[in-house]
């Protein structure tokens, strides 16, 4: 029965055919005891045919493919990438008391994104910091490393409030990433764009809170994702950092990324290079962190 009722899921989500109940299976089915070689898991003792390819291999094939049949994407085709948005809905924050940190405020906020939904970040403002402006810096790891360390650090010495965000699925968690990024696929919102709305959400919430002018920050594949909501929602600028070179970067025997880096069909509309020139806003890539303050100084001026 199990097997049944996946027949019918794929066929009507996959194939476009039936209404998903279960597809009987065939009263005569032949399922050979031994498979052929070539679909046999491989072990030690059973070396791969000479004429094998992996699945790695077969994959890494079909991108090269794609990326070499690749037009001039839009941003109206990164964004059927994404799935149906979510109802507008006005992003709210939940403040916990704020605290004294490395000359600064910091207020901890619970950043409600959709009904219900609330993602953590820091608003980590300098003691004499700009009016109206800010960075949005997205991390998916520690937000006070990001906000201690490197060019977050200098952002903050520059005296540019900071808010630090940790988008779904990031930062304090207690499930499963595997069914996370594969729940967001059945509900035809890839957990990338899932993040991607939580960004331009807290640029909106940004909006609310009175900076007027507020530019991104990520690093590595972070970065994408600042991109990504730059296409969509307004913002002074972008700088990122560490870049993948290209979404198929990910193929490999071991994931190198968080499984939220594999955009479902991502390869069959645009890669990171093309992804760069789609924002709205000047994009500046792996700068110095002197040569980047400079930038955001004259960018959120």
């Amino acid at each position: 029965p199990l097997r049944e009722a996946t027949y019918g899921w794929f066929a009507q989500w996959l194939q476009g055919r039936g209404n998903g109940a279960p597809i009987p299976e065939p009263a005569d089915l032949n399922v050979p005891e031994t498979l052929d070689p070539i679909l046999q898991c491989i072990k030690e003792d059973f070396p791969w045919p000479a004429t094998a390819r992996s699945m790695v291999e077969l994959n890494r094939a079909e991108a090269a493919r794609l990326i070499a049949g690749q037009g001039q994407a839009s941003r109206a085709d990164l964004a059927a990438l994404f799935g149906e948005e979510p109802a507008p809905f006005a992003p709210q924050a939940q403040a916990l008391p704020a605290f004294a940190w490395e000359n600064c405020q910091v207020e901890p906020l619970a950043l409600e994104t959709e009904p219900g939904l609330r993602i953590a970040a820091n608003l980590v403002t300098p003691a004499r910091a700009a009016t109206k402006r800010a960075v949005l810096l997205v991390t998916t790891g520690d937000r006070k490393q990001a906000a201690s360390e490197g060019l977050g650090k200098a952002i903050l010495a520059a005296g540019i409030p900071l808010l630090v965000l940790n988008p779904r699925g990031t930062g304090e968690k207690t499930f499963h990433e595997n069914h996370f990024a594969s729940n967001g696929v059945m509900v035809g919102r890839p957990l990338f764009a899932q993040m991607v709305w939580d960004i331009r959400q807290s640029l909106a919430w940004l909006r609310q809170r009175g900076f007027a002018r507020v530019a991104l920050h990520a690093q590595g594949p972070g970065g994408l994702l600042a991109l990504a909501a730059a296409c969509q929602a307004e913002t002074q600028g972008v700088l990122v950092h560490s870049l993948p070179a290209s979404f198929a970067d990910g193929l490999a025997d071991k994931n190198p990324y968080p499984l939220w880096f594999y955009l479902p069909n991502v390869l069959k509309v645009l890669d990171v290079p093309r992804l760069l020139a789609l924002p709205k806003a000047p994009v500046l890539a792996d700068a110095a962190d002197a040569e980047a303050i400079a930038w955001l100084q004259r960018t959120l001026a």
